[in-house]
């Protein structure tokens, strides 16, 4: 068994939606200035880098992160599509190059736009997620639990009505598709077989940032 990293790494230069939020790592104790032991202290947005959006993100009532197990977060049915931007700046049924798998548990769009992750592209014109086509993927694939994408957020500048449609589209209902944002797509292979989703586990916060592993 191969596991392949699906998200990045949190670092001071992650991009974060409209670019408001940081990482923050600082050395708190260090065996070079007389400490026992290392230790540092770390402060970071929940939703800053590859992260995944529970219902309570747009929900009052619905399910934190930590309300989801483990075994909920294994998924044993991926689909990649990836996503033409040549002709329209978004992630639809007019721009994907393929059909979507009706027995998917877990769909992940590969815009390639994470070309442009270090500029300031990546966290101002990335492609508006449809709501339309996010309601075609709730109705059509009935298996579906959770969608995954290389852009930094469901939420693009450029159409923020869009985005927030498509949010509450995914995270509604008896059947919520979970959102994996600003996931690294670059490395992905067709022998993945499985994926495996694993938050921080926080308390009381509604998502979290997270590691994505896919398993050959």
């Amino acid at each position: 068994m191969k596991f392949i990293q699906l998200s990045y790494n949190l670092n001071k230069n992650t991009p974060s939606y409209g670019g408001r939020h940081k990482v923050s790592i600082e050395p708190f104790e260090q065996i070079k200035n007389g400490s026992t032991a290392n230790s540092y202290m770390v402060n970071f947005y929940n939703h800053i880098g590859t992260h995944i959006d529970a219902p309570n993100h747009f929900f009052e009532s619905g399910k934190k992160i930590i309300d989801y197990n483990i075994n909920e977060l294994f998924f044993k049915k991926p689909q990649i599509i990836d996503v033409s931007l040549l002709e329209k700046n978004e992630i639809s049924l007019e721009t994907i190059v393929g059909e979507c798998d009706i027995e998917a548990d877990i769909i992940l769009f590969r815009t390639f736009f994470s070309k442009y992750r270090n500029s300031e592209k990546y966290i101002n014109s990335y492609p508006v997620f449809s709501s339309e086509f996010a309601k075609y993927l709730k109705d059509k694939c009935k298996k579906l639990k959770a969608i995954g994408f290389d852009t930094i957020s469901l939420t693009s500048p450029l159409n923020k009505e869009e985005g927030k449609k498509a949010h509450q589209l995914f995270l509604n209902g008896e059947a919520p598709a979970l959102i994996i944002e600003d996931m690294n797509l670059e490395h992905y292979s067709s022998n993945i077989k499985k994926i495996l989703v694993v938050p921080f586990n926080f308390e009381k916060i509604d998502s979290a940032p997270c590691s994505v592993y896919g398993i050959i």
